[in-house]
């Protein structure tokens, strides 16, 4: 693998985030897709709209992709707001995702750590969400500070940990 490079998405990348679906689905069926929906496309979905996405590349190929969405009112951001105990604009960092060969390469954290600052130059306070049992993804929170708030259960995905970020995120 060579460098990898975080740049904003782009509609030229959607070939691409098709293949990355379609292998990350492959190494792990519970996070993927609805069948017939194409992958790009349920990347830059969630409960909110999309706001902003990210890829990683590195050789000339999607590495990894991440979504900065909007956060309307819903059970989650309930939870959220309840355990932050300040009223804040949250968008939430989602549908983050590294190919299946890359997992622990940190490809995933500098997603993040793109979406945070996005969303922090910006006054807004970011959040994520991940599905149970997706260890990959909780030990990447926890390494980078966050902090589990609660669990919900949500409509296709079962239980899902919400997340803050870490303390000088949140007193930013």
């Amino acid at each position: 693998m060579g460098e990898v490079t975080v740049r904003p998405y782009r509609a030229s990348d959607t070939s691409q985030l098709d293949a990355l679906v379609g292998a990350h689905t492959a190494a792990d069926p519970s996070y993927g897709p609805p069948a017939g929906q194409p992958g790009s496309d349920w990347l830059g979905s969630g409960v909110g709209a999309c706001l902003t996405r990210f890829v990683a590349i590195s050789d000339s190929h999607t590495v990894g992709h991440v979504a900065v969405g909007s956060v309307p009112p819903c059970p989650q951001r309930d939870l959220w707001i309840s355990h932050l105990k300040k009223d804040v604009t949250l968008v939430e960092i989602r549908r983050g995702m590294v190919h299946p060969d890359l997992v622990g390469s940190r490809i995933g954290g500098q997603l993040t750590k793109t979406a945070v600052r996005w969303a922090t130059e910006r006054s807004y306070l970011p959040v994520a969400a991940s599905v149970q049992g997706r260890t990959s993804s909780t030990a990447m929170m926890r390494r980078y500070g966050w902090e589990p708030c609660g669990v919900i259960d949500v409509d296709g995905y079962g239980p899902v940990t919400l997340w803050v970020p870490p303390t000088k995120i949140v007193d930013r």
